[in-house]
């Protein structure tokens, strides 16, 4: 059985990380469709990596399908479920209209990265708030 069929099979169970996984195979291979059916599937049980992805992979001003009414408010739904990279990518959004808000994300993103620590997002966290301190 190959890697795809193997996700499926979890993901046929109802592992979330398994349809997360699956929805980027299909992603990669034009299947736009399957991919966002199983990131909402994942993101209707709360898991905060689909909805991020289906914000990144599908909405994003650089996505697949760009909307950035989607793309934002699939970002604050993955942040509300605990997601620092969905927190960190709103405070960059947030720079451009206010940098209160920017800050107040970025405090959340720090927050929340100390749960799952990434030392990648930890960088690019403290690069923004040097930014934003000027």
């Amino acid at each position: 059985m190959d890697t795809a069929g193997r996700w499926q099979l979890a993901a046929d169970q109802g592992n979330l990380w398994a349809m997360n996984c699956l929805a980027l195979l299909k992603c990669d291979g034009g299947d736009l469709e399957g991919a966002r059916a199983l990131w909402e599937r994942a993101a209707a049980w709360n898991y905060p990596t689909a909805r991020l992805n289906l914000a990144l992979q599908l909405y994003a001003p650089d996505g697949l399908t760009s909307d950035p009414e989607a793309y934002r408010a699939n970002l604050e739904m993955a942040s509300a479920q605990g997601s620092a990279q969905a927190s960190y990518r709103l405070a960059l959004l947030a720079l451009d209209r206010s940098l209160l808000d920017a800050s107040a994300w970025l405090a959340r993103a720090e927050e929340q990265n100390y749960e799952k620590f990434s030392i990648e997002l930890y960088h690019r966290i403290c690069d923004l708030r040097r930014r934003i301190e000027g």
